[in-house]
């Protein structure tokens, strides 16, 4: 192969062994040996040789052991491979391009083969690394079948949800081992829907969950928290509403020792005043306070009944207010079904499928999709995207697959990882 041909990412040459899309007739190493690849191993995602027990004939001659892939074979010193007794055991030596022998520990001499990649498959990848659109392989995706699609959001929304368990899992050993509080701090940062999640979060994190249930009877002392909390009860404002919150915070606050926040970290600005953080605070107080045990009782509930519970409102003063002090017109605040949809996909189905996988539960597992497969599609500018190529959504596990290919593949290029780019490589010549 001439050295134009050559591409310095290593993965390619992973893809290209791995899937055996290389010219397979009249195989040799660089010395002249016949090779017949019985058997290419397996993919090592650790520290060691590429492929783990593999099985080749050399010279007529079947080995077992590993085999060591590289853009260049000179990599192999560069690695300090010829060294390293980790490589001792490897048969064959894989390379997009020879420029020298290579030798083990021992000093033996490791048998090599140049990759003969057709053409094609050089100029389809070249095709996807150069595309200026995101999606880069937007050209090919109406000729997909759609079951093989299907069988791709499957994997795709599974791994957005072990994704969000990885962070769920780490805030549980933070919290050690407690469910309730790590439910409530992901309820908290999900509250401030994106523009002031890392307020709400703050928040969760700055108040014990277990002062929150101690207090659930009595939404004035829920509020009071909250509120308190969130900084917005320390300036002096003539409103009897106010003056109680701010009284029963300044003793919860000395009884609990507890900081709040300064007020300047909340957003208001190019915010609908529905969407107000005091608003949002008020419904989350509500939901708290009308549910006891609240994740004892999603995980008890099936899906459609967990959606009643997101079927929330706020306190009587917040009707006719959206700030301390300012009348406003006579509205009740429930939590929109948008707003609902968006906390029982980031909230609710991560922590169903988390807690299904932690305790081997495989229906609390299926419980998160279904309530995937049940939420309309959501709306972003990913789903957009993805619509702009004929990419439609039933639903939000269509919408959470989306998003997860676009964020975690398409914005990395990481086509050889993808199921359809592996599909756009391995298209017969």
């Amino acid at each position: 192969m001439g050295k134009e041909k050559h591409i310095r990412e290593e993965a390619f040459y992973h893809f290209i062994w791995q899937h055996k899309l290389y010219r397979k007739n009249n195989l040799k190493t660089v010395d002249g040996l016949p090779i017949e690849v019985i058997h290419p191993g397996l993919l090592n995602h650790n520290a060691g040789p590429d492929f783990f027990n593999a099985k080749i004939k050399i010279n007529n001659v079947l080995w077992a052991g590993n085999v060591e892939i590289h853009c260049d074979s000179a990599d192999w010193n560069r690695h300090q491979h010829q060294h390293d007794k980790n490589y001792d055991n490897v048969i064959l030596h894989v390379v997009g391009y020879y420029s020298v022998p290579v030798k083990n520990s021992h000093g033996n001499t490791i048998p090599t083969l140049v990759l003969d990649i057709p053409t094609t498959i050089f100029e389809r990848y070249d095709s996807l690394l150069q595309e200026k659109q995101t999606i880069a392989c937007h050209h090919i995706l109406s000729e997909i079948d759609p079951l093989f699609l299907i069988n791709f959001s499957d994997r795709l929304v599974s791994e957005r949800l072990q994704r969000k368990s990885t962070l769920i899992e780490q805030i549980l050993l933070q919290t050690n081992g407690d469910w309730e509080t790590v439910f409530f701090q992901l309820l908290c940062r999900n509250f401030g829907f994106g523009t002031n999640a890392d307020a709400f979060e703050r928040l969760g994190k700055s108040l014990s969950y277990k002062i929150i249930a101690k207090h659930r009877d009595n939404i004035l002392q829920i509020e009071a928290l909250f509120f308190g909390q969130a900084g917005f009860l320390e300036e002096e404002i003539e409103d009897s509403y106010y003056q109680e919150l701010q009284k029963e915070y300044h003793f919860l606050k000395t009884k609990y020792t507890l900081s709040p926040l300064e007020k300047h970290l909340w957003k208001f600005l190019r915010l609908r005043p529905v969407n107000f953080p005091t608003i949002r605070l008020a419904q989350l107080a509500y939901l708290l306070h009308k549910n006891e045990g609240l994740l004892h009782k999603i995980l008890k509930l099936g899906a459609n009944s967990v959606k009643e519970l997101f079927n929330i409102k706020t306190s009587q003063y917040w009707e006719t207010h959206y700030h301390f002090g300012q009348l406003s017109e006579l509205k009740k605040k429930r939590l929109g079904k948008t707003s609902a949809n968006t906390i029982l996909v980031n909230t609710v189905a991560p922590i169903l499928f988390c807690y299904g996988k932690r305790k081997d539960d495989i229906i609390l597992c299926e419980e998160a999709t279904t309530i995937l497969e049940m939420i309309p599609a959501e709306r972003n500018h990913i789903i957009n995207k993805w619509q702009e190529q004929g990419f439609l959504a039933e639903n939000a596990y269509d919408t959470q697959a989306q998003i997860q290919l676009y964020n975690e593949y398409c914005l990395h290029k990481k086509c050889l990882h993808c199921d359809i780019g592996k599909h756009f490589l391995s298209l017969q010549q």
